[in-house]
């Protein structure tokens, strides 16, 4: 009996090993540089100076771009992990709100949705005071204008949030400099359908505009490809 006992308890344990090792779906494929979605009718040509991630299948944040090779301002040369390394998200859901509208709602003050507690988790430029150690201004918006994705209107809108770290300058942590800086941030709003795709850029302020100008290329080679089982679900629900 005891023999049966150890046998089965062997078989269950594992069982969830193979279980843990199984590889998650995952929200798409990146294949010769292009990432196609597995679920939303979209995909995207990459740059290979930006690494991805892939997220999990039923994630509304799709994909995430980090910049492989970044410029450290001189406050951070014996710190550089301070540096806001240059990140795109991808993120997808429905709406009912127009393009313009939706934009306004995120970055509304008073506005407060389920949607936008999601996208604030990751999109920092329009996210309050975070970390510990330093103290971030609410962003000052740097203008929007509209552009043209994949044959649909959407909006660019910019921004700039200036904070003040505490940063070490020492291995033991002792001493420690403040640091007075900025984030850049842009946000692209675009719909197709009831469903809305929203990218956003965070970065060093004092490289912002090269960044914005590399995100931009990445978002221009945006496609709307065949319509997704999902996407008709999503239409008749609507």
């Amino acid at each position: 009996m005891k023999r049966i006992v150890i046998a089965c308890f062997l078989l269950i344990f594992a069982a969830s090993i193979a279980e843990a090792g199984r590889r998650r779906p995952r929200s798409g494929k990146v294949k010769d540089n292009v990432y196609v979605d597995s679920k939303y009718g979209f995909k995207i040509t990459l740059n290979k100076g930006w690494k991805h991630s892939l997220r999990k299948e039923n994630d509304n944040y799709r994909l995430l771009l980090t910049k492989r090779k970044y410029e450290i301002p001189s406050d951070y040369t014996n710190a550089p992990d301070y540096t806001q390394i240059p990140r795109i998200i991808i993120w997808t859901d429905t709406t009912s709100l127009p393009t313009f509208a939706f934009l306004d709602s995120l970055v509304s003050e008073t506005w407060n949705t389920k949607q936008k507690k999601e996208l604030l988790k990751e999109c920092e430029i329009i996210a309050s005071d975070i970390s510990s150690g330093s103290r971030r201004e609410r962003f000052i918006p740097r203008g929007r204008k509209p552009v043209v994705l994949s044959g649909e209107q959407a909006i660019l809108w910019q921004a700039k949030s200036t904070y003040v770290k505490e940063v070490a300058v020492s291995s033991s942590g002792l001493a420690s400099k403040r640091v007075y800086g900025a984030y850049g941030g842009a946000i692209v709003v675009v719909k197709k359908g009831n469903r809305v795709f929203v990218f956003h850029l965070m970065t060093e302020w004092s490289y912002f505009e090269n960044n914005l100008k590399e995100t931009l290329n990445i978002i221009s080679t945006f496609e709307f490809t065949s319509e997704s089982d999902k996407e008709k679900s999503d239409k008749s629900e609507g």
